[in-house]
């Protein structure tokens, strides 16, 4: 896939590169459309490839984050690599835990229990792992699609959506 994005923010950082905010400027995605752009030095990207190529055997997924492809550049003189993903506009369950004082409501645990079992399922069922499941890792959006979602008694819903870092699938 091919597209022209515009980098806004810094969204995370971490021992692999960062992940910016990108607003989409043209082609494939729609205009003004926000994902998350993951990168790195080509050099160090061997995790970021395994990462695309594990999240193209669950493309069209609700359950799972979606990669939108990825793309080579020279940055400032450095082959940079980077991995194109649906933007996870709720951040982190660790975040929406934080959000709640530390503790989600009894009421609304089930749900996001069951979503989060609902992509275990489905990385199972393709002879994968997820290694390191934890708050951090596993994706909140915000949306009124009510496939997949919880009403969470506020003004939206959520739905869960487990995202990967490195290495976070290994074949079983």
């Amino acid at each position: 896939m091919e597209f022209y994005g515009e980098r806004i923010d810094v969204l995370g950082s971490g021992s692999y590169g960062k992940v910016h905010l990108v607003k989409i400027m043209s082609l494939d995605l729609s205009f003004g459309h926000l994902i998350a752009e993951k990168s790195c030095e080509e050099e160090i990207a061997d995790s970021l490839v395994k990462e695309k190529e594990i999240l193209d055997q669950f493309n069209g997924s609700p359950h799972i984050i979606q990669s939108h492809g990825c793309s080579t550049r020279i940055d400032y003189e450095t082959k940079v690599f980077s991995l194109f993903l649906e933007l996870a506009n709720g951040g982190s369950l660790l975040d929406l835990m934080a959000d709640y004082g530390g503790k989600i409501p009894e009421q609304h645990v089930k749900s996001y229990v069951e979503m989060i079992l609902k992509g275990l399922v489905e990385i199972d069922s393709r002879g994968l792992v997820h290694s390191d499941l934890k708050p951090a890792n596993i994706l909140v959006f915000h949306q009124g699609d009510s496939v997949g979602t919880l009403n969470s008694g506020q003004s939206d819903e959520r739905k869960m959506v487990l995202g990967s870092k490195p290495p976070g699938c290994v074949n079983r």
